[in-house]
């Protein structure tokens, strides 16, 4: 799956591709693994890579297997997304590189 980044002004600068098995999206649907390189356009150069393990989906209330994003760019920490224990509105909590809540 491909996704085009534009900037302010509707402007494309990036270009990311889904790095996944067809089978996990197939059978695993939104919950499948997947690593997600951005690359600038003209240069190719990566800009940063999100990486998603495989978990559980989403349910009505959740107390394990939650969801989770990490965000690097050439190998630092950028930050991630985490899941977070709830009961029917899901709870998404955001971090920097060094873990700190945002």
């Amino acid at each position: 799956k491909w996704f085009h980044t534009t900037d302010g002004k509707n402007e494309k600068f990036a270009t990311s591709l889904e790095e996944s098995n067809c089978l996990l999206r197939i059978f695993c649907g939104g919950c499948h693994e997947f690593d997600m390189p951005v690359k600038i356009d003209g240069t190719n150069e990566e800009l940063m890579t999100m990486n998603r393990p495989m978990k559980f989906p989403v349910g009505c209330g959740k107390c394990c297997c939650y969801q989770e994003m990490s965000m690097k760019s050439k190998g630092t920490e950028m930050g991630s997304i985490k899941e977070g224990f709830y009961c029917c509105v899901p709870r998404m909590m955001i971090s920097d590189g060094s873990g700190a809540p945002v």
